[in-house]
């Protein structure tokens, strides 16, 4: 399935499972002030309210029924021997569940016309959730791999407001390759978007209903900030694990142990 209403019953669940208690170092202390992200639905034809959600709370259930070691061959392809799943990779799941998910106000389907031409159709007949348009508008840019051309538009369900002095990423979930689209990435200064249009693409091959309730997008906020690229000699590789000749310095044990998460991950919290 594409997506399912978010269970709010399940938040404390979600969170506990996701991180354990001796790793909660966070980016700051408890006296920094508290940014906050406003939203406001109430568009015609909604029947999801849940419409901006944090992350967290909606990691997939692919990555719940990951391994953290598997079994599999060797680098030769020969004798089977221990790998280290994707729930060792912090970074992948610091992806998932940081920041603000945009879900799907109303359900839409994906259909086949009497040319065999694909179109989507929806109930909404006040204002449509999604539109299109010629891929002629976006030539030569090409569409994502494995979707058609058309370049199809959510109306985002929802107005949404970021503090002064910061602006946001709004990109297709990150990681979520399982969705039958893929939503394209922008990035928005100060103006609150109500109902704005983001493009996206179909997956070719897909048809059936994507329901109310669905991740259509991803909402990263940052600082606007004036940054400078400065080359450095002799000091960030060994910040790392690594010496700048490959060779390791932290055992591979204390690597898989949560060397990463020990010495310089930190929490991001979005409620």
């Amino acid at each position: 399935m594409p997506g399912a209403p978010f269970d709010s019953s399940k938040k404390k669940d979600y969170n506990r499972s996701m991180f354990r208690k001796k790793y909660k170092q966070t980016l700051f202390d408890s006296k920094t002030p508290v940014n906050i992200l406003n939203w406001e639905g109430g568009q015609p034809g909604q029947i999801f309210d849940e419409l901006i959600q944090p992350m967290v709370y909606n990691t997939p259930d692919w990555y719940k029924q990951t391994q953290r070691w598997v079994e599999a061959p060797d680098k030769t392809g020969g004798k089977k021997q221990k790998w280290p799943g994707v729930k060792h990779c912090l970074p992948f799941l610091d992806a998932l569940v940081t920041g603000y998910g945009i879900f799907l106000a109303e359900s839409i389907w994906v259909e086949l016309d009497e040319n065999n031409k694909v179109i989507i159709s929806h109930n909404n007949t006040k204002r449509e959730p999604v539109g299109n348009r010629p891929p002629q508008v976006t030539d030569p840019l090409p569409n994502p791999p494995g979707c058609l051309p058309e370049h199809y538009i959510w109306a985002l369900p929802v107005a949404i407001e970021l503090p002064p002095g910061f602006s946001g990423v709004f990109t297709h979930p990150f990681n979520r390759w399982d969705l039958p689209f893929i939503s394209t990435t922008a990035i928005i200064d100060d103006y609150n978007c109500p109902g704005a249009n983001m493009a996206f693409h179909l997956r070719e091959g897909f048809l059936g209903e994507i329901p109310a309730g669905t991740m259509i997008a991803q909402i990263l906020p940052f600082r606007r900030e004036e940054w400078i690229a400065k080359e450095l000699k002799g000091r960030l590789w060994k910040m790392g694990h690594m010496n700048r000749d490959g060779t390791e310095y932290v055992s591979e044990d204390e690597l898989l142990d949560g060397w990463y998460r020990k010495n310089h991950w930190k929490k991001k919290v979005f409620k």
